[in-house]
This record gives C-alpha cells, sequence and structure tokens, in this order.
C-alpha cells in the first residue's frame, strides 16, 4: 500500500516590523526620486519597479501568495474604476470644446481684455477659465502663460508677479475642474461622488478666487507698468485665433450645458458626453467640419492648425486616446498602492499618529501637510493622492466626516504642488517655462491661488464649516441615503 499523501501545510504571513517597513519606503522613494531626477524612464516605470519591489519582498520575506497581493492591488482598481470612465470622458469632451471653437472663444474673449493696470488681475482669470475648460494646466503655463509672462516682463511687472497670476489661475482652474485626472482620482480614493465634491470645493476655491483677485487688483497699481509696452504676442495670438475660427456668443453652449447638467446632478459621463457631442454639431455649424470628420476628433483628439506652432500646441489635444498613457499609468499606481496596503507598510508606520489626531481640524492639516510631503518625496501627485488616501481614509469614517471632505483634501494638497517642487516634472517647466533663471520659489508667494485655499480648508476644518457628514456601517462603508433599499 501506498503511503497517504501529506497535506501541504499552507504558509501564513507575517506582519511587517516598523524597521522593514521604514526601511522599504525609503527604498521605494528613492527609486521614485532617483528616477525623476537622474534615470528618465517616465513615472509609470519608476512606480513599476517599486512595485515589484514590494511584491518580491511580499512574497519572499513576509510569506504573502501573489494571489492576496494581486488581489489588494485589483480591489484598489476596482474601487477606482468610475474614474477611468470619467477620465476617457474628460479627453472626448475637450476634443468637442476644441472642434466647436469653445475653447479658443473663451481664450480669446479674455486676452482682448488686457490693459496694464489690470494685467496681474486678467492673466489670473484667463488663466483660471483656460484651467477649468480644458482641464490641462500643463498646456496652458507652457503656451499661453509664456505668451503673458512676456508681456509682463514688457509692462515692467516683476516676472514673480506674472508667474504667481499664471501658475494659480492655471493650476486653480485646473484643481477645480471636473475633467481634471486629479480631480477625479481624489474623488474615487475617497469615495465620494464628484458631483459632491465639485460642489464642496466651492467655499474653498471662491475664497482662493475673490481674495486672488484683490491681490492682484492691488498688486497691479502698485507696480510701475509702461503703458506704451509692446502687447505684439496677445495682439498676434487675438488676430491668429480670430482668423482661424468663426466667433459667436453660441460657442459658449457646450459649456453652459455641462455647468447646468453638473449642477442638476447629472452623472458626469452622460453630461460630458452630451455636452461634447453638441461641439461636434457647433462644429460642423460654425467651424466648416463634418460630422463624421467630428465623431473621429472625439476618439482621436483635435488637431489645431492656426499657422502657429505654439497656438497650435496649446488647442491639439483631448480625445479618449489622448488619456490613454494617463490610464496606464494609473493602474500601475493602483498596483503599488495595492501591494503597500496589504503588506501594511503604511498601517504600521503611521497608525499611532493618525490614532492620536483627535479632531477634525488636526486630521485636515496632517492630511494636507502630509499630502504635500508626499508630492516632494515621490515627484508624483498621483502616488501622493493613493498612498494619503490609504492612511487616512478609516480616519476620516471614523468620525464620521463624509467623503468629500477627504477628497477635497487630497486635491487642496496634491492636485497643483507639483509645481511647488523644483525637481519634479511640474516645477521644471515653471521655472524652464517661465521664469527664465529666477529663483524657482520667487513666485511662490504671489500664487495666492495656490495655497489660499489649502489654508481656508484647515481653517473651515476647525471652525467646522463646510464639514459634511455622512454614515458608516460597522466595517466603515458608507451608508448611502439615496440608495434604494434592498427588495
Amino acid at each position: 500500500m501506498s503511503e497517504p499523501k501529506k497535506e501541504k501545510v499552507k504558509r501564513e504571513p507575517r506582519e511587517i516590523t516598523f524597521i522593514e517597513a521604514l526601511i522599504l519606503l525609503v527604498a521605494f522613494v528613492a527609486i521614485l526620486v532617483c528616477n525623476a531626477q537622474f534615470w528618465g524612464m517616465g513615472t509609470a516605470m519608476g512606480l513599476l519597479y517599486a512595485a515589484v519591489a514590494a511584491l518580491l519582498y511580499g512574497i519572499f520575506v513576509l510569506g504573502h501568495s501573489w494571489k492576496s497581493l494581486f488581489d489588494a492591488a485589483l480591489k484598489v482598481c476596482g474601487n477606482c474604476m468610475p474614474v477611468m470612465y470619467i477620465l476617457f470622458m474628460c479627453g472626448i469632451l475637450q476634443a468637442g470644446w476644441l472642434m466647436s471653437g469653445t475653447v479658443p472663444y473663451v481664450i480669446f474673449l479674455g486676452l482682448k481684455l488686457i490693459r496694464p493696470e489690470v494685467f496681474l488681475l486678467v492673466t489670473f482669470i484667463v488663466c483660471f477659465a483656460g484651467g477649468v475648460i480644458t482641464g490641462n494646466g500643463w498646456a496652458m503655463i507652457a503656451t499661453l502663460g509664456l505668451a503673458l509672462v512676456s508681456v509682463g516682463n514688457a509692462l515692467g511687472v516683476p516676472v514673480a508677479y506674472s508667474v504667481g497670476a499664471i501658475v494659480g489661475g492655471c493650476m486653480t482652474g485646473d484643481r477645480w475642474s471636473p475633467m481634471v485626472d486629479t480631480f477625479n482620482l481624489c474623488s474615487a480614493l475617497s469615495g465620494s461622488k464628484v458631483t459632491k465634491q465639485w460642489s464642496s470645493m466651492i467655499p474653498t476655491t471662491a475664497v482662493g478666487f475673490v481674495l486672488s483677485c484683490v491681490l492682484y487688483l492691488v498688486l497691479g497699481f502698485t507696480v510701475h507698468v509702461d503703458a506704451n509696452a509692446d502687447l505684439s504676442n496677445i495682439q498676434h495670438i487675438i488676430a491668429t485665433l480670430e482668423g482661424s475660427y468663426n466667433f459667436n456668443i453660441l460657442l459658449l453652449a457646450p459649456l453652459v450645458l455641462v455647468i447646468v447638467l453638473v449642477l442638476l446632478k447629472v452623472d458626469p459621463v452622460p453630461a460630458f458626453f452630451a455636452s461634447a457631442v453638441l461641439g461636434v454639431v457647433e462644429g460642423c455649424i460654425f467651424q466648416g467640419l463634418n460630422f463624421w470628420e467630428g465623431s473621429a476628433m472625439l476618439w482621436n483628439g483635435y488637431v489645431a492648425n492656426t499657422g502657429d506652432a505654439d497656438i497650435d500646441s496649446l488647442l491639439t489635444l483631448g480625445g479618449l486616446m489622448g488619456n490613454v498613457g494617463l490610464i496606464m499609468l494609473l493602474f500601475v499606481a493602483f498596483v503599488f498602492a495595492g501591494c503597500l496596503n496589504q503588506l501594511g507598510i503604511l498601517r504600521v508606520l503611521l497608525s499611532g499618529v493618525v490614532s492620536k489626531l483627535k479632531n477634525a481640524g488636526t486630521l485636515v492639516l496632517a492630511c494636507t501637510l502630509t499630502s504635500l510631503a508626499g508630492v516632494f518625496v515621490s515627484t508624483s501627485v498621483f502616488v501622493s493622492a493613493i498612498l494619503n488616501a490609504e492612511i487616512y481614509k478609516s480616519a476620516f469614517r471614523q468620525k464620521k466626516l463624509a467623503p468629500e471632505v477627504l477628497g477635497r483634501t487630497l486635491v487642496e494638497g496634491v492636485a497643483h504642488t507639483s509645481c511647488y517642487v523644483p525637481w519634479s516634472g511640474g516645477g521644471i517647466l515653471v521655472t524652464s517655462t517661465l521664469l527664465a533663471g529666477a529663483w524657482t520659489w520667487a513666485w511662490l508667494p504671489f500664487c495666492f491661488a495656490g495655497w489660499i485655499p489649502a489654508v481656508a480648508n484647515i481653517v473651515f476644518s476647525f471652525l467646522n464649516i463646510n464639514m459634511p457628514t455622512a454614515e458608516y456601517d460597522e466595517e466603515l462603508n458608507l451608508i448611502d441615503p439615496e440608495a434604494e433599499p434592498a427588495k
């Protein structure tokens, strides 16, 4: 008789120690920083190598199975899948607004308001509007921002003032736009609805916008500007746009439609698609496109043909395929975040600290600071948002704060802060494009709309203003009062 087969003993994973967690976190940060500074592989590859390191350590040292780690990554991906569809729709919406002439028309109207005394104010407002309707603050900085800083130099406006207004406008508009990747990612990570997070950011964004307008107006009248300065750069952009598009007030209809639908609490996916299709129709009526050509642009992206390479680079973007690279990066980031969560690295390192945060104010303050620190050490707003969401999600819910409070705090902490980091892509873009050798952080005090909303969010949390609450079950899952009862 053959001997009975022995059952294979299943290896139980052990808990990670504090020292191990700290060493691993330092190693991951080193990989991401070295990649950003020296290797140049791209953010996605840096994250992928960090994720592989986490997987190998988890399997061979801590005893986790591949399935458990991969399932943890899939769980993060599943929670964030709604944001993927919204990001695809954002690309379609951008293309629709570009082919209709909506985006060029808004930029055209704003530039016509440029006057020496109100240069900073108008610059901020134009960049803010451009950031909201394009959802691409980086393109605004690199193109329109470059033209505006040249005009500011000609007028005698200190370059730090001009750069502060440009970056503050572009990134604040970008941060608040429902079309933006970071906004939607933070919404998905926190478990909040896009419409609720957008509305919860109105008070902090309004405070930043209004105070910024006042401060830029005051600054504009304290600077001695040259009323006879050469404004040929701006006039050239205005003339090029006017000669390339058939402008009229009806071009604002796609923008108005999406605002109305969002305010009516229509889900962003159908709202964005409806506005994009209206953009195609207006492109056919006013810009000489045909419907099939316009529909193809919704997929592949809009290609501007104004005859000016710089203007074309600003207006050539969008389409569903335009966000594919970002989607792939986010999938890699989700794998990394899932591994960190399953290994318990952040839980071991920060559980003691987070448990000592006794009220909502200290919780929001800590989340804002660690989100900013995460961008400085990882150079990636996506990595910082994902990691901080994992750290603070339970703590926010234990205090019965609505998901949009965490989502708003994450946005205020990470969405525009890569511009503050000299060694990140955002910081390098600002320095190389706008500053022309000036001190990297010289403009930061004048980027009012960048830091005022974050400060306002912290102050509001301590005063219990704009801090909605929600109910959660024993496992801290949201109990949605709008959900239909189970039959």
